[in-house]
Order: C-alpha cells, then sequence, then structure tokens
C-alpha cells in the first residue's frame, strides 16, 4: 500500500501569506477596576442567597420556590414533548408556560441589604449584571433601570423587580 502524500503546494502557499501579513498588535487585557469587582461578587452573594429560582427550572440558586405538583406536573409534560419533536411550537408552549409559572409564584421584588459606603456607579452595576447574566438562572431583569440602588441610613438596598 502506497503512502499518500500530502499536498505541499497548499502549506507552501500558506506559509508564504503568513510571512507576508504583518503581525497582528495585541491590545493588553485592562484589569477589572474594584468597583467591577464587588459588583461582581455582590452578585454572587445575592445570587446564592436572595434571588429566588423556581422548583421546575434547570438551574436553581440558594433560594429555591417550590412549585405545587399540579404545575410541575404540566411543566415537566410539555418539556418532554418539546423534548421529543423539538418544534417550534412546543418550544413556545414551553416557554408560555415559564412564564405562566414565574408569575405565578416569584415574588415581584426582591430585596437585598448590604453594608453602605459601595459606590453605585457603571463600574458597579456592570460587575452585578456580568455575574447575573453568566450564570444563566437569573428570573429578574437586569438592565440599568431595571435595578434600583437605594441608600438609606443604615443601607445600600439592592432592589430586583419582576416585570
Amino acid at each position: 500500500m502506497k503512502k499518500r502524500i500530502p499536498n505541499m503546494g497548499y502549506l507552501q502557499r500558506f506559509l508564504e501569506e503568513r510571512k507576508n501579513k504583518p503581525e497582528v498588535e495585541e491590545k493588553p487585557i485592562e484589569p477589572w477596576n474594584k468597583d467591577f469587582l464587588i459588583g461582581y461578587f455582590l452578585a454572587e452573594t445575592i445570587w446564592l442567597t436572595t434571588l429566588p429560582t423556581l422548583s421546575t427550572s434547570p438551574i436553581r440558586s440558594g433560594k429555591v420556590i417550590q412549585v405545587d405538583e399540579e404545575d410541575t406536573k404540566l411543566h415537566e409534560e410539555l418539556d418532554e414533548t418539546w423534548f421529543r419533536d423539538q418544534s417550534n411550537e412546543n418550544w413556545n408552549k414551553l416557554q408560555e408556560n415559564y412564564r405562566y409559572l414565574e408569575n405565578k409564584y416569584l415574588p415581584k421584588e426582591v430585596v437585598y441589604a448590604t453594608f453602605r459606603g459601595i459606590e453605585t456607579n457603571e463600574e458597579f452595576y456592570k460587575g452585578i449584571r456580568c455575574f447575573l447574566w453568566n450564570c444563566d438562572g437569573c428570573l429578574y431583569p437586569i438592565e440599568k433601570e431595571d435595578i434600583i440602588f437605594e441608600d438609606n441610613k443604615h443601607f445600600l438596598l439592592i432592589k430586583f423587580t419582576y416585570k
């Protein structure tokens, strides 16, 4: 059996093209600032202790709200139906059921109290949003206008409102 010899012409052309291209200047990674990191790690604490998820959700926070048996059964049936056939119609029914359960069980407002003295600037907000977006389980809106920072005499209150 003959050994196959690779096409060396392609490799030579590739190497010539690489040699003629200017090197791409890499930009140094800017370090995250302190406010971003405080927001990021505070959001992790909020996720683990305060923000609720539903027992029917595949991703769960530290605070799980138990969905009653009837709603759980319907949700599981819709999930199985979608998993078997994966049509847009079944996906839409499953999403409608998610919204129904969220509206029925989630508290409309969740408040987390932390120590005063944190600057609630743009970077702090970006840190909170970054963690809550990346955890994939936050059921509350995380746009800037949806998260309210309220500084009272004793605490910084961070409010999340379900819409």
